[in-house]
């Protein structure tokens, strides 16, 4: 187990045209080097159906039909799907990540929708969890969610994105709802797009200082 864990959570479209190598879920994109140089590592996961080989969550449900069924009807079947996955996983690694002091889990887009889900709908606190949701869309239907997710959790930093056009996935995501999230610790503004806050090489530096606050907060180092 790493000494410092962490989970990255990808959102909806993860396995379609905007996945690439330097994508932020990706293991040894420029992100996740980041993440090594502050000191934390990724949680190795067993192999699962519901994601693909590299081994990151999403907010997809990958491989579940559940998801193309009235999909922009209701996500929320698949988002719980996910998110019961998610909760036992977390469940099983347990003793390890309570030795380790915790996991910091890094949700993008709606599989912030998942994490929610899966802190909300614990029923004991499984070790001290950290959370981080990059341009997750705040929706209105999922207030009393994120509510219960927030009790389960010791931080919670939303990131969202200045720039409008660029996250216009996040803004049609939020229903037309806020950017911010009132149920967080801090909400911080960051720039680039929807995906580029973790994937584009211009806007990967400022993750240096939106980590520093966070545990196990140490200087940057190489990756």
């Amino acid at each position: 187990m790493p000494q410092h864990p962490y989970i990255p959570i990808a959102g909806t479209w993860a396995r379609s045209r905007h996945d690439h190598e330097n994508a932020g879920y990706r293991r040894g994109s420029p992100f996740d080097r980041v993440m090594a140089g502050h000191g934390y590592e990724r949680v190795e996961q067993d192999r699962d159906p519901n994601r693909p080989d590299d081994g990151y969550w999403s907010g997809a449900v990958n491989g579940l039909l559940i998801q193309w069924f009235a999909w922009w009807r209701d996500r929320h079947p698949a988002w719980r799907t996910g998110a019961e996955t998610l909760r036992g996983f977390l469940r099983a690694r347990r003793r390890e990540l309570d030795e380790a002091g915790g996991v910091t889990i890094v949700a993008h887009s709606h599989g912030g929708q998942v994490l929610a889900y899966a802190l909300a709908e614990m029923h004991a606190d499984v070790c001290p969890i950290h959370v981080v949701t990059v341009d997750m869309p705040v929706r209105r239907d999922m207030d009393d969610v994120y509510g219960r997710a927030a009790a389960r959790c010791r931080q919670w930093v939303h990131l969202y994105s200045e720039r409008g056009w660029k996250s216009r996935f996040r803004w049609l995501g939020n229903r037309f709802g806020p950017r911010t999230l009132d149920v967080a610790d801090r909400n911080r503004k960051v720039t680039g797009g929807h995906s580029g806050i973790l994937d584009d090489a211009g806007h990967i530096e400022q993750w240096d200082e939106i980590l520093a606050d966070l545990p196990p907060r140490t200087a940057a180092g190489p990756a």
